[in-house]
Parts: structure tokens; sequence; C-alpha cells
């Protein structure tokens, strides 16, 4: 049965063994990302050849962000944090001072 809560383990996982990584490839630099961690899995800006590098250089390494996801059924769920719910959740321990 599928899980309602949502997750980021391996639970809504299988594993394919097709010899590709769980990755996401950006298409304009071709830089591939780990979609469990968001963290760069490859080179920084490998594409174009040459620009791509100069380009790298120019921008900080950085990560994505990643998000908590579920299956129910034949659709994937994804959580997606709000600014609200941000407010929210910081504003949930401080108590009111009037």
């Amino acid at each position: 049965a599928p899980s309602n809560s949502m997750s980021t383990e391996d639970d809504t996982k299988t594993s394919l063994n097709d010899g590709y990584e769980d990755v996401i490839v950006c298409p304009l630099h071709q830089t591939a990302f780990s979609l469990d961690t968001g963290e760069v899995n490859g080179d920084w800006c490998p594409y174009p050849p040459v620009l791509g590098k100069v380009m790298g250089t120019v921008k900080q390494e950085n990560k994505v962000p990643t998000f908590q996801m579920r299956t129910r059924g034949k659709n994937i769920e994804i959580k997606i944090t709000s600014a609200i719910d941000f407010v929210e959740s910081s504003s949930a321990g401080k108590k009111d001072k009037n």
C-alpha cells in the first residue's frame, strides 16, 4: 500500500538497473544534480565546451533545492514549502510580547 506520509527516504524508489544515476541534468549547462541531495554530481558547467568552464569559474558551484515526495497510485506528489509555511513555522515558537 502506498505511504500517506511525505518522505525523502528510499521507500518510493525502485531499482531499475538501467545504468543511469538518480540525477537531473540542467539542459543549458549539462550539470548533473543528485535527486537525493541536490549536490552537483560530476563536473560543474561542462557545457558548452570551453565557454561552460569559463562560466563555471564565474558562478560558484551550488546545489539545487530538494523536496519531499510520495507516490499515490499513479501520481507523484511533491511537498513544496511555501513562504506562508516558513513564516508560520518560524513564528510558532515565539510568544506574543503584548
